[in-house]
């Protein structure tokens, strides 16, 4: 049950039923999107916007399902490709398709930028990326605050050497283009990836440009265009572009033809006295009437209403953040890599709960691993990748229904596999729980095979009772000890400082690095994987003792 604090947190009433999978891309081909460019056609309902809460996936202040979709990131070589749930983190930007059941089919994750910072003023809270300005929001009563991952806040990037990706709302204003931040992700040096989102401002048959770079991008075979149903690349629309190699991927903002309920945020720009865009979609407030807020240009908006079949969205619903009712995260889950109260994570994310929060069903001392709590918070005034928890509930366990995070070591394993026991760890001891594989049940660093007597797993899932779960998320990580801790994420400041390349290696001296907010210490002999290095997304199990975390396992997550 959600505080009172956290309905007048929640924006948006729910965008109603769904949208289809996501479109394929093939080579020089045009296929079919919807708003952000990741969702197909022939539904009813769509969302696009800014992740705000895991435990469930909380998509501007409103709650869809965690376990019925199926997901899709970017990768090193792929635009979009299949994933885990583990690929959604607070802040980033996605594209939700909606089912019958209004929950959701498809999740696609849709960052903006990817390139090298540039321009890095940690005082102004700007930099640029790919010649784009990004801007840094620390205030939650405009709208949600910038989230890092692999970084500690912007005095943490190089300047001309750190490659980052970010998420973010598309914006104009009188100095151009601009991209309101809501995730900034170090990614490796080596990534040949590059993003661009732009509105195009030149098209010929050959080649476009974008308003936000000068460089023009072909239009050639190795060129994919994802549209929205019925629309074509023109002049003025709002464009995604990923490139690696001759390879590029351009999907374009909109709604097209569709015609049904859509929600979106962003920043409001190009203000008129009947509406204003938002994510490249014009939206209509006419029908609000007096009800349409007063808005100023770069606000940032959630919208809700109903495209029209036309291109434009007719807004039924605009709600702003404000002092009131200022933005904040939101986590609710077991915790799993607990050291002490100011450093475990909740669904893969690092929280501080040691700076005096609101606590109620509980206290500070009865936190622990495989405790299940609901948090909000904001991000630390020092360390951008950290949420530090304004109010912590403490639950004696989930409810039926409830989404959980299981770590523990696997016991027995039923034929198929459709079913096995695991020890899960729970406040320094283990109990046996029961795990029925769901049948979309996707894996990392692994496979279904690969579930056995004696591995180490982490599993996301749905709790149905005493002791069962259903999983959709089986991740064999670093597969370490049955004691160890676990956490993953992108590493930062390793001691070594180059990545390793090639093959593994064997540590020769001990080194140590970042992860959220845990030092890790690598010993002498450690097995460090290729692609290991600042940047990388990492998964690591590890053994903390007097103060120390000492690294047992490694792997990278390509």
């Amino acid at each position: 049950m959600l505080s009172d604090k956290l309905r007048r947190a929640a924006l948006v009433a729910a965008a109603a039923c769904c949208a289809a999978a996501l479109a394929a891309c093939g080579g020089g081909a045009a296929a079919v999107a919807l708003v952000g460019g990741g969702v197909g056609t022939g539904g009813t309902g769509i969302a696009f916007g800014t992740v705000v809460g895991l435990g469930s996936v909380i998509v501007d202040g409103q709650t869809f399902s965690s376990a019925t979709p199926t997901y899709y990131a970017p990768t090193s070589t792929s635009e979009s490709a299949q994933t885990t749930s583990e690929a959604v983190e607070l802040g980033a930007r996605m594209d939700l398709s909606l089912g019958a059941d209004n929950q959701p089919a498809t999740a696609t994750v849709q960052p903006e930028l990817q390139g090298v910072a540039q321009n890095v003023d940690a005082v102004h809270g700007t930099l640029t990326v790919n010649g784009m300005r990004v801007l840094v929001n620390t205030d939650p009563t405009r709208g949600p605050q910038t989230l890092y991952s692999g970084l500690t806040g912007l005095a943490s990037i190089g300047p001309g050497s750190t490659n980052v990706e970010v998420h973010g709302a598309y914006g104009v204003d009188a100095n151009g283009p601009y991209l309101w931040a809501t995730l900034i992700e170090q990614v490796p040096g080596s990534s040949a990836v590059t993003r661009l989102v732009g509105t195009v401002s030149a098209l010929s048959a050959s080649s476009l440009t974008l308003d936000s770079s000068a460089t023009p991008i072909p239009l050639g075979a190795g060129t994919s265009v994802v549209l929205p149903p019925g629309a074509s690349l023109a002049p003025g629309e709002l464009v995604y572009a990923w490139n690696s190699g001759s390879t590029w991927v351009l999907r374009v903002a909109g709604t097209g033809s569709f015609s049904g309920p859509v929600q979106v945020s962003g920043v409001a720009y190009g203000l008129g006295s009947n509406g204003f865009t938002v994510a490249g979609i014009p939206v209509d407030t006419t029908a609000m009437g007096a009800k349409a807020p007063a808005l100023m240009a770069g606000q940032y908006v959630v919208v809700s209403g109903k495209s029209d079949g036309k291109g434009t969205l007719v807004a039924q619903k605009v709600d702003t953040y404000s002092a009131a009712a200022p933005s904040q995260f939101e986590l609710h889950g077991t915790i799993t890599g607990f050291v002490d109260a100011s450093s475990f994570l909740v669904r893969g994310t690092p929280v501080d709960a040691s700076q005096s929060p609101s606590f109620s069903g509980g206290s500070v001392s009865q936190l622990g691993n495989g405790v299940y709590v609901d948090i909000t918070g904001q991000t630390s005034p020092t360390s951008g990748n950290v949420i530090v928890a304004r109010t912590v509930t403490v639950h004696a366990s989930p409810a039926v229904g409830d989404t959980v995070d299981l770590q523990g070591t696997i016991t027995s394993v039923d034929a198929g596999p459709t079913q096995f026991t695991m020890n899960w760890q729970l406040q320094g001891s283990t109990t046996p729980v029961t795990v029925t594989i769901a049948a979309n049940c996707a894996y990392n660093h692994g496979e279904a095979s690969s579930v056995g007597v004696g591995k180490t797993v982490q599993v996301e899932g749905t709790w149905t009772g005493s002791g069962s779960v259903d999983a959709y998320t089986i991740n064999f990580g670093a597969d370490g000890g049955s004691g160890d801790l676990e956490a993953s994420g992108r590493m930062y400041s390793w001691s070594q400082g180059s990545a390793v390349t090639g093959s593994s290696s064997t540590a020769t001296a001990q080194t140590t690095f970042m992860l959220g907010s845990y030092l890790l210490t690598i010993p002498v002999g450690t097995t460090i994987p290729a692609g290991f290095g600042d940047g990388a997304n990492v998964e690591v199990s590890f053994t903390p003792s007097g103060g120390v975390n000492t690294v047992q396992k490694l792997s990278v997550d390509n």
